[in-house]
């Protein structure tokens, strides 16, 4: 799978783990999730936490890290008003 296919699928699993209503979550969580999606478990986490980052710096996501010690993020929702 071409690299940058692979990165845009990612985002776009990533975007879609935004959608359910948990607003707190674990990277293993995120990282399962997609894992999940992409039916392999060969993807590097590093990779997947990378996109979420990027989805944050292009603004079409938003979280806080609640505690990096237990890997724990809260999903930031902005007021569409």
């Amino acid at each position: 799978m071409h690299i940058e296919h692979k990165c845009n699928k990612i985002k776009g699993y990533v975007l879609e783990f935004w959608e359910q209503p948990n607003s707190e979550f674990t990277t293993s969580q995120l990282i399962a999730f997609v894992n999940d999606k992409l039916g392999t478990n060969y993807t590097m986490p590093d990779t997947i936490l990378r996109m979420m980052r990027f989805l944050k710096e292009e603004n079409q996501l938003d979280y806080i890290c609640k505690s990096r010690r237990y890997m724990i993020y809260q999903k930031v929702y902005k007021d569409v008003n």
